[in-house]
């Protein structure tokens, strides 16, 4: 079974005389910062009943310290190299136990440390490949501002399993205590008054098993307690080996919402990405952050809300861990987390291109933001007299709707009805403010390299098209497929696996509107203007 030692770290925080007078509204990288020495203490007691001094010893074992500061949003994990938003790093001078970071003003950030055995020299050697942690841990949220002179934070440092040297529920390797006793505190065998049988006659140093001087526990019989506990039964060691139970409410989610999660023990829940693969505690813990979460369970069998913030889209499970660490089974059910989720209850991948977040698959809805319906024509002569907004799916076939998505026409997608395709806070692609483009899908066209662009946005492979021409890459992880379309005069369906048109909301007279394509045999991102009656797909870009 694994411990995890939890120690405590103080940081005594001394403020240099630099200064960048301040302004904390801005970005991060346009904050006034201020440069901070941390100076490290090692003086703190562990969370057993040993001295500071043998946490000192324990800690002195690790010479490289790589200390960052980061938001204070960030969770924890011990995979050092998973925090990508850090304000400043560096490696503490273990002659005189300092770093020097330089962190932006009035911003609410967090320390996190993180222990290596091996001595590295600079950052630059320490972060040429990858180290193993033997401590991690972080300080509560703080923030400096200008007329802050000093500050202390405290750091809990927690082992990781398997690092290090371990021991059974104390600090120097002994079993039940912390000086190398049996179940006691001053070196006997049980007990608190080194005896034998009893409190007042001497046997020896020390007794075997409570605190009344018998041999096995309270009730002075000699076979059935145990080592360390005060009523045990010979073969109980006070620990507690019940794996509790976790479970999830199975629903799909955006990453702004919370998942609902059970244990049938207090402790810790954990909503983990099924890519990941779980064998203990620290497979979790160790994890990408945007791949797990966690929230602590107060009470047994009861709701609790565990955020999915920051979280990738894909497929989770939950996994509960009690307070002597016993690790559950994965929930039976999943949480399904999508970066995008219709009126009807679709849930849509998203993709962030450049400053762009696009939908990374074709809209599937059939109701307006305000809850009015999509007309769905099925008789294909009804498509062409349509003017108040309509959608189909190719030959009304239902596994290509789900493949490729709808076909919508134009009048279903202008953003002028007040109706509104798209869900809250996206909208299909319009006139942009970035003064380097004038329509979003220019902007998307020009970072993406102009001619090759629809290159990198087309999807490989033949599952979706009809060949793959050289320069097909989908680098921007855009994804589209060929669609086809629907003709506006005769309701008839085309171009499936050949062409992908994409509805803008501009139309430059009352009759046509623009569009962008994509073709199995370029690499371009096209565009054009036509009748108002066909049927293309469409994909919402982020507010």
């Amino acid at each position: 079974m694994e411990f995890k030692r939890i120690l405590q770290w103080f940081l005594p925080v001394l403020m240099s005389l630099f200064l960048v007078a301040g302004c904390g509204d801005l970005e991060p990288d346009m904050q006034d910062t201020r440069t901070v020495i941390l100076n490290m203490d090692f003086h703190g007691k562990s969370s057993s009943r040993s001295s500071s001094s043998d946490s000192a010893s324990e800690l002195s074992q690790y010479n490289t310290h790589l200390i960052l500061a980061l938001p204070s949003w960030e969770y924890l994990t011990s995979n050092y190299n998973n925090f990508h938003n850090s304000f400043a790093q560096g490696l503490m001078n273990t002659s005189d136990k300092k770093v020097s970071l330089e962190i932006p003003l009035n911003t609410q950030m967090k320390i996190f440390a993180f222990l290596f055995q091996e001595n590295y020299n600079s950052l630059p050697e320490f972060l040429s490949g990858t180290r193993t942690v033997g401590y991690y841990g972080e300080s509560q949220s703080f923030s400096i501002g200008t007329n802050t002179n000093s500050l202390s934070l405290g750091i809990a440092l927690i082992q990781v399993p398997g690092t290090g040297t371990e021991d059974f529920g104390g600090d120097t390797g002994d079993f039940g205590g912390d000086t190398g006793d049996f179940g006691g505190d001053t070196g006997d065998f049980g007990g608190d008054t080194g005896d034998f049988g009893g409190d007042t006659e001497d046997f020896g140093d020390g007794d075997f098993g409570g605190d009344t001087g018998d041999f096995g526990g309270d009730t002075e019989d000699f076979g059935d307690g145990d080592f360390g506990g005060d009523t045990g039964t010979g073969t109980d060691t006070g620990t507690d080996t019940t794996v509790p139970t976790a479970s999830v409410t199975a629903v799909t989610i955006t990453s702004s919402d919370n998942a609902t999660v059970r244990s049938t023990e207090t402790g810790t829940a954990y909503l983990v990405n099924t890519a990941i693969t779980v064998s203990n505690l620290a497979s979790i813990t160790g994890a990408y952050d945007n791949q797990t979460n966690e929230v602590d369970i107060s009470l047994a069998n009861t709701d609790t809300p565990l955020p999915a913030t920051g979280l990738e889209t894909g497929t989770y499970k939950v996994y509960a861990v009690d307070a002597e660490n016993n690790l559950s089974s994965a929930s039976l059910d999943n949480v399904t987390i999508a970066g995008l989720v219709d009126i009807d209850g679709n849930a849509y991948r998203t993709v962030v291109i450049g400053t762009q977040t696009w939908m990374a698959e074709n809209l599937k809805v059939t109701k307006y933001r305000n809850g009015d319906n999509i007309t769905h024509i099925t008789t294909n002569s009804d498509w062409a007299n349509d003017t108040s907004g309509a959608y189909g799916y190719y030959d009304d076939n239902t596994t290509l709707r789900d493949t490729y998505g709808m076909l919508y026409n134009w009048y279903a997608v202008d953003n002028s009805s007040s109706r509104y395709i798209c869900p809250e806070g996206w909208h299909v692609p319009t006139a942009s403010s970035n003064s380097w483009c004038n329509a979003e899908f220019n902007c998307l066209r020009t970072y993406l390299g102009g001619v090759v662009a629809g290159g990198k946005m087309k999807e490989t492979g033949t599952a979706h098209w009809e060949s793959e021409n050289a320069g097909t890459s989908n680098s921007s992880g855009f994804t589209a497929r060929g669609s086809g379309y629907r003709w506006y005069s005769s309701g008839t369906y085309g171009g499936l696996k050949e062409k992908s048109y994409f509805w803008t909301a501009f139309a430059p007279n009352s009759s046509h509107a623009h569009f962008r394509e994509m073709w199995y045999n370029s690499n371009d991102l096209g565009s054009g203007q036509t009748i108002q009656s066909m049927g293309y797909s469409v994909r919402c870009l982020k507010d």
